[in-house]
């Protein structure tokens, strides 16, 4: 009832705002310099005004009080946007969760980094569990419950959706290239699952694999791969263009495939274009034709809640036009092993996985998700 006679946000110019929090840096002839100066000021309803050094500052020693301190995290308070008010509205997140703040806490007070058991033996078991529960929500049948039947993959907490389609386009990246030879790793040909434990103890010797340059370095360079081709719909994120070129790839090697006016994938021009660069692929056996002109689909982008219009992708349809242009690989005996990685983008809308009405389920098709090679999403968006 009290939030509600209380603004939103105590809102000041960024003028203002920027009086208050920053100062020039000063510099007394010492080495120390202040450039924040949300200590020396208070501000009260009508204006900002100055308060004296020694209210602020221990004369004998300099140091900030304790009750500037608390002014200091006072005013963070009061100047930010109150996330938890009734009248919050964004499309991207809600109200701050009470079990995640105390969890929040108790992560600071412990302050380490998960990085192995040694340094983080909770965490480190905490992060495993979480992602095998969460793997077996999104790819497992329902009817494969028990704890004989763990989530075979692999899953990261990452700062937000952006890195996480990075990641996915990768990882899809760095399978093709082992699959084909191109990551010096020989992977079985008749056998496409590839031992990924052994290639992460291979990779830690990176300046041995990468560095070190020798006659058999040489030959290897010859043999350069092909350029890996992308798609992305019209409505997905920017971030996969940022990927790509993150990645070194070409512009004109992220393909968008335009949309039906719902915001869903064209999936008829989804198999048009990869049909398009399989004719392309007729000519690698021929010496004279330019590494330049060999693409390769390697990667494509499914959206499960588009940022604008909140369309979902059907993922089974796009997942069966990929592994269609893969068997057909397999048939005519191509140069290359095909491989497509199918990712859901899912930041935005990905969270309706954990809906228990079958409606929402089957209209964002996230039960297709568990046919896909990757999946994103952001709780802190949709659950929010």
């Amino acid at each position: 009832g009290r939030a509600c006679f209380q603004a939103v946000v105590e809102y000041l110019s960024p003028e203002k705002m920027n009086q208050l929090l920053f100062a020039k840096v000063k510099n007394n002839g010492s080495n120390v310099s202040d450039t924040f100066r949300l200590d020396e000021y208070a501000a009260s309803d009508d204006s900002l005004q100055k308060r004296s050094t020694s209210q602020i500052r221990d004369e004998t020693t300099n140091n900030m009080r304790p009750e500037s301190f608390i002014d200091l995290l006072s005013l963070i308070q009061k100047y930010s946007v109150n996330t938890s008010h009734p009248y919050f509205f964004n499309q991207l997140f809600g109200s701050l969760d009470p079990i995640a703040l105390a969890a929040e806490i108790v992560a600071l007070s412990v302050n380490t980094s998960v990085y192995t058991y040694e340094t983080a033996p909770v965490f480190t078991l905490l992060e495993r569990e979480v992602m095998n529960q969460i793997g077996k929500l999104v790819f497992m049948d329902d009817d494969r419950d028990g704890d004989c039947n763990r989530f075979e993959g692999e899953g990261l907490m990452i700062p937000g959706g952006s890195l996480a389609n990075l990641t996915a386009m990768h990882a899809a990246r760095h399978r093709w290239k082992v699959m084909n030879g191109f990551n010096n790793y020989s992977a079985d040909r008749g056998n496409s699952k590839v031992d990924f434990d052994v290639l992460d103890s291979e990779e830690e010797k990176k300046f041995e694999d990468s560095f070190c340059v020798t006659e058999n370095t040489v030959q290897q360079l010859k043999k350069l791969p092909p350029r890996l081709v992308a798609f992305v719909s019209s409505e997905a994120h920017y971030s996969f263009s940022k990927s790509a070129r993150v990645l070194g790839m070409n512009d004109e090697d992220l393909i968008v495939i335009p949309t039906h006016p719902d915001g869903r994938m064209d999936v008829n021009m989804l198999e048009k274009n990869i049909a398009m660069l399989e004719d392309e692929q007729d000519g690698y056996g021929d010496s004279n034709q330019s590494i330049e002109t060999k693409r390769v689909p390697f990667f494509v982008a499914c959206t499960a809640g588009s940022t604008v219009r909140g369309s979902f992708d059907e993922i089974a349809e796009i997942v069966k036009v990929c592994r269609d242009y893969e068997s057909r690989g397999l048939k005519s005996g191509c140069q290359y092993d095909r491989s497509i990685w199918v990712h859901v983008d899912g930041a935005w809308g990905g969270s309706a996985i954990f809906s228990s009405r079958p409606e929402v389920r089957s209209d964002t098709h996230m039960d297709e998700i568990k046919l896909a090679d990757s999946f994103t999403f952001n709780p802190h968006k949709m659950l929010g």
